[in-house]
């Protein structure tokens, strides 16, 4: 069986690494996709996950946004952010993510978030299938 594919698209290349060296350690496959990059990544088969670091992006233009990196992995969007700073999980509700990861450089802490949103998306769906528009609200619907 091959690994869990992540997607990760991040404006600082240096933190991207450092998270990349983390979930690789823990047996993930991680692809990366700079802020700066002008198009979408195509990426076959579609990641299980895309990892999206959000520090500036809001409103219109962040649910644009995930709308676009949702076509690459049925609506399995998962923001990063600094909640002290923004209303992270109003921002994902807003822009239709499946859910968020506080920022952080603890790469033991960024496996178990990413591992506890897999083992979510898992409960509702396959092994990397898309997320329905009904699969997204049942989970977001639970607690578990």
């Amino acid at each position: 069986m091959s690994p869990t594919t992540i997607l990760m698209i991040d404006h600082d290349e240096d933190v991207m690494n450092l998270r990349k060296a983390s979930l690789e350690a823990a047996g993930l496959r991680v692809l990366t996709w700079p802020w700066s990059a002008s198009s979408m990544p195509t990426v076959r088969p579609p990641p299980e996950l895309v990892l999206v670091e959000i520090d500036s992006l809001d409103g219109q233009p962040l649910a644009d946004f995930v709308r676009q990196v949702a076509k690459i992995a049925g609506r399995s969007v998962v923001l990063i952010g600094d909640p002290a700073v923004i209303d992270l999980p109003g921002k994902a509700r807003r822009a239709g993510a499946l859910g968020t990861i506080a920022k952080t450089l603890d790469g033991d802490e960024l496996v178990r978030q990413v591992r506890a949103h897999l083992r979510r998306k898992q409960r509702f769906t396959g092994r990397n299938e898309p997320l329905t528009a009904e699969a997204l609200d049942a989970l977001r619907r639970d607690k578990g």
